[in-house]
């Protein structure tokens, strides 16, 4: 198991175990909801019971639908909070590992995004200071070997993690927010069969 693996599934299990808290308190809320409507349903009926059957009834069916959409609503919230929690707990792991996991990590991100042309990698002020220094070499062997090239600025870029990468002034911003932005939706689904299915 790799050490993202590993963080993916503390991720994972520690979503896992607060989502399950929060779906049980939002269900005890949408039942609380339900049954006070309830309540208050079947004693407008019984006052009103012999002027108007047919409209105490129709009363409780809308205020049962209302409870049911209510609970819908919190479940929905509570699913969506875990979710987002988890992405931002990886975001937080990923940005915050050591410096020889984390360049690795870049590497790899850069190895996806090498064209066959001359190209300048721009990193945060933070990881500037912190990049091994065979760092600029493994990454100019790397392109080198996919047909390009590429060399690291020496002024940083205005991002808190990853890189951007340029090509003839024309940039592609290869941050991990950027990363967890462009891949949100996709990353949604997967913590959301996790945790969920």
């Amino acid at each position: 198991m790799t050490g993202l693996d590993k963080i993916i599934q503390e991720i994972t299990d520690e979503a896992s175990s607060k989502a399950a808290s929060r779906l049980k308190k939002a269900q005890k809320k949408a039942d609380a909801y339900r049954q006070e409507q309830m309540a208050l349903a079947k004693q407008e009926g019984e006052k009103i019971r012999e002027e108007a059957r047919t409209q105490a009834a129709h009363t409780v069916e809308r205020m049962q639908s209302g409870a049911d959409l209510k609970k819908r609503t919190l479940l929905l919230a509570a699913r969506q909070d875990a979710i987002s929690a988890v992405l931002d707990k990886a975001y937080e792991q990923l940005a915050g590992q050591e410096p020889e996991a984390y360049f690795d990590m870049i590497c790899s991100i850069a190895r996806q995004h090498i064209r066959k042309q001359p190209g300048i990698l721009y990193f945060s002020e933070k990881d500037l200071a912190r990049m091994p220094e065979d760092l600029p070499a493994r990454l100019k062997e790397t392109a080198e070997a996919m047909g390009g090239s590429l060399s690291v600025a020496k002024e940083p870029a205005d991002i808190d993690s990853g890189f951007v990468l340029s090509y003839d002034g024309i940039e592609e911003n290869c941050s991990l927010k950027a990363l967890f932005r462009e891949k949100r939706e996709l990353l949604q689904d997967q913590v959301n069969e996790v945790l969920f299915s």
